[in-house]
């Protein structure tokens, strides 16, 4: 279905009046079908733009304190409303307010539209666009089972997992280019402050042959010193470069630069923990909410951000037809302790979701140990890294100190 605003004249004692109306239908001619069933005469027909682009005009921190506030609006009205009542009070707080936000309105405009054409609180949620499917698909489930309020205290608690996890990751690549800021800078102090004194000491030796020795010693000094300075930048470059490609389309996970990114053997372990662990987080928090076992397998492997994890959720859709939804999830890439620990799990919604909230705790537990190790071996590897081009400055050193030698030589012979 689709959102139409038609445009049509309405016959009256006077004459006739042009107003507009948006109805959310299925397609142009059933918009138009309504105003004649109605007595009106249609003049036009357009479709309407509504889905996650709406949310576009608000960015970053403030679409999702924005999303996050809509939510616990939410909760406080659907006490005593129901759920598509509840949210065009929310739209219409927004509206009320003396300080108006053209942009929050923007966003909200649609669902109010949605409702108004007969669409359901589902729709007029999506409208916005300020919800993943996993949190629509958690809200929505609450309306269906009338347990509204818990639902969006679950979908708030998904909101603030997603952001925690998008925080560590962006923290762990902020940290490594830090490092690798830090190499390059005591790299160039090498070859600003030591070369230029090391060529002036090379000018006072009187020897030929000396000095051109001297001199070649510290070409190479330089040359090596050289070597991993741009080596360090040209590191910094590609992990900036694959960084920001890999942020930008880590939800296409066919793309080839998100392809190499999770297949780096530092990063792969760390990847699939987490995506596991937060997909079991979604799986768990969907179960709570009342969801059937195949939504939840659904919109866990819908919103996987990891390749073999999304993988996982669809073999298990596909196994579950015609056996024990327990027996499906029981396949790679679980491990021998996650198998005992789903196959000892008893038939009951309850104790599904406790399962998966412990697989995503040991999968996060197991996340957390993995970035500690990865961040020991990119310290350990810029020490490294470091010290191989500090050969250069301890070549610079041992030079220098043949170059006093050498000219203390020369005064002892006046």
């Amino acid at each position: 279905m689709d959102l139409f605003r038609v445009t049509y004249y309405v016959g009256m004692a006077g004459g006739t009046t042009k107003r507009v109306r948006d109805l959310y239908v299925v397609d142009e001619e059933s918009a138009r079908s309504w105003a004649i069933r109605q007595g009106y005469l249609p003049v036009s027909v357009d479709r309407r733009t509504v889905g996650r682009k709406r949310a576009g005009v608000l960015r970053g921190g403030r679409r999702r304190a924005f999303a996050r506030m809509v939510l616990q609006n939410l909760a406080l009205q659907s006490g005593t409303a129901q759920s598509a009542e509840a949210l065009l009070r929310v739209v219409e707080s927004v509206e009320a307010n003396p300080k108006k936000d053209a942009r929050a309105m923007a966003v909200l405009a649609p669902a109010r539209s949605v409702i108004d054409g007969g669409g359901t609180f589902g729709e007029a949620l999506s409208a916005t666009g300020l919800f993943d499917q996993a949190t629509l698909a958690i809200v929505t489930s609450g309306e269906s089972t009338r347990t509204l309020q818990h639902t969006l205290k679950l979908a708030l608690e998904h909101l603030d997992a997603t952001r925690a996890d998008n925080a560590v990751l962006v923290t762990m690549v902020a940290t490594m280019f830090v490092e690798l800021q830090g190499i390059v800078a005591v790299l160039e102090m090498v070859q600003m402050y030591f070369g230029p004194q090391l060529r002036e000491r090379a000018a006072e030796i009187k020897d030929v042959a000396e000095r051109a020795a001297y001199v070649a010693k510290i070409d190479f000094a330089v040359f090596w010193n050289d070597l991993f300075l741009y080596g360090a930048y040209g590191i910094v470059a590609v992990a900036f470069l694959l960084g920001a490609a890999y942020f930008r389309y880590v939800k296409h996970m066919n793309h080839p630069v998100v392809r190499l990114v999770q297949r780096i053997p530092l990063l792969r372990g760390y990847f699939l923990d987490s995506a596991l662990a937060g997909s079991w987080a979604v799986f768990a928090r969907l179960v709570g909410a009342g969801a059937g076992f195949g939504q939840a397998v659904r919109v866990a492997g819908d919103t996987a951000w990891h390749r073999e994890v999304r993988s996982y959720w669809e073999a298990v859709e596909e196994r579950v037809l015609g056996r024990d939804p327990v027996d499906a999830l029981c396949i790679e890439p679980l491990e021998a302790e996650e198998l005992i620990t789903v196959r000892g799990t008893p038939a009951k919604q309850s104790a599904l979701e406790d399962t998966a909230v412990n697989l995503s705790k040991y999968r996060g537990d197991r996340a957390k140990r993995r970035k500690a190790r990865m961040r020991k071996v990119m310290l350990l590897g810029g020490v490294a890294y470091a010290a191989l081009g500090l050969y250069g400055l301890m070549q610079l050193y041992f030079t220098q100190s043949e170059g006093v030698d050498q000219i203390m030589k020369q005064f002892e012979a006046y």
